[in-house]
């Protein structure tokens, strides 16, 4: 009796089992149909985001080129820009170069009319100077005249001497005339000899001088080839730095026009660039919006999937569990019936043994403990199922 109700029981419990374990895979499906309507969302977002790419990227495509012929422009811009401020900057140059030539020109001037008038002069001193060193040249000629002159009167009077000496005593006073005469002649001759010694160094002088002040004169002509070869290259240089000065403001010129043709075709540009980069920064907009929308259906869709692989786990260790509870409450149930004869068998005995009785029913006990053990993990996987995969 009490065999036939376990046994009844397990059924129960099985078919109950059975029944959570079918109503537990109607949720998975459920939730795998939810999964798969969330897969299509996403995939039909991906699918929009694709052709809002593919859109983004003919609007690129038609925009790079725009781009690089609005950068090129720049670029050319730029470059007329640096080469015109380069031809500014250069003809600033080339003005600073002739105002300080012109300075240098005007210093030049100024030192070859010096040079100019220092040669002039030196020239009136070499003349000057001639004229002295001819004029000392003729006291020199007078002087060494008279030297000599007193030189032959200091002769003939010493042999008048000689001879009125021979003449007698009657002569003395001729002959004291005569030596005052002599003495005269004497002082004449020194202060001659002196008034020569006097012209001959004035003579040295003025031909040193005269060496100096051609040396001066041949220096001073010499400064003034300088000035004039300065000059001669400095009033060229200027012209060339003019005719350079000149290039450079036609190529100014030139870049200014450049340029501005440049920006006309720039301006030509820019609507049709503005419009194309608003198009791109609306479907940026766009493709951004499409992409969070994605991040917002995958958020969705992770715990969704966590959820369904904790349920699918839970399922798979129910359906383990319950493939070996059947088998364990058999088993269990077998040894009970057979533990509840053996203790019939010893009860009925006209000589029971009391202590083996005992122990058949401690045995028989502990048998129904395993099997009640079993089915309240039945229940529990029960309870389990029923509230869709979380524990009561």
């Amino acid at each position: 009796m009490q065999q036939g109700l376990l046994k009844a029981a397990a059924k129960k419990n099985a078919e109950q089992l059975a029944e959570d374990v079918r109503t537990a895979e109607g949720e998975l499906a459920a939730l795998t149909a939810k999964q798969a309507e969330t897969v299509e969302a996403v995939a039909a977002t991906e699918t929009a985001l694709a052709e809002l790419t593919s859109q983004w990227a003919t609007l690129q495509e038609r925009l790079t080129p725009l781009e690089a012929d609005l950068e090129a422009g720049k670029q050319a811009l730029a470059a007329l820009k640096e080469q015109t401020a380069g031809a500014t900057a250069d003809a600033m140059a080339k003005q600073a170069q002739i105002d300080t030539a012109q300075a240098e020109l005007n210093t030049l001037e100024t030192v070859a009319t010096a040079a100019a008038g220092a040669v002039t002069t030196k020239n009136d001193q070499v003349t000057g100077a001639a004229a002295e060193l001819a004029a000392l040249e003729d006291t020199a000629a007078t002087a060494g005249d008279a030297r000599t002159a007193a030189e032959r009167a200091v002769t003939e009077a010493e042999e008048e001497f000689q001879r009125l000496e021979a003449g007698g005593a009657a002569a003395q006073d001729e002959l004291d005339a005569q030596q005052r005469r002599i003495a005269e002649a004497q002082g004449a001759l020194a202060a001659a000899q002196a008034t020569a010694k006097d012209a001959a160094d004035a003579l040295a002088a003025h031909q040193t001088e005269t060496a100096e002040a051609q040396e001066a004169l041949a220096a001073a002509q010499t400064t003034a080839k300088r000035a004039a070869d300065a000059l001669a290259a400095q009033q060229t240089e200027i012209a060339e730095a003019q005719a350079e000065l000149n290039a450079l403001g036609t190529t100014a010129q030139d870049a200014a026009e450049a340029v501005t043709a440049q920006q006309d075709e720039n301006a030509a540009h820019n609507p049709r660039t503005d419009a194309l980069v608003a198009t791109v920064n609306g479907l940026n907009a766009q493709v951004t919006a499409k992409e969070a929308e994605v991040r917002t259906l995958q958020g969705r869709v992770a715990p969704l999937l966590d959820q369904l692989n904790k349920v699918n786990g839970e399922i798979s260790a129910a359906e383990a569990q319950l493939k070996s509870l059947p088998a364990q409450t058999t088993a269990l149930d077998g040894q009970v019936s057979e533990a509840q004869e053996k203790l019939s068998t010893l009860k009925a005995s006209k000589k029971q043994n009391k202590e083996a009785i005992v122990a058949q029913t401690a045995v028989v006990n502990q048998l129904e403990d395993q099997l009640g053990a079993v089915q309240k993990q039945i229940k529990a996987y029960d309870g389990t199922i029923a509230l869709g995969g979380c524990v009561a």
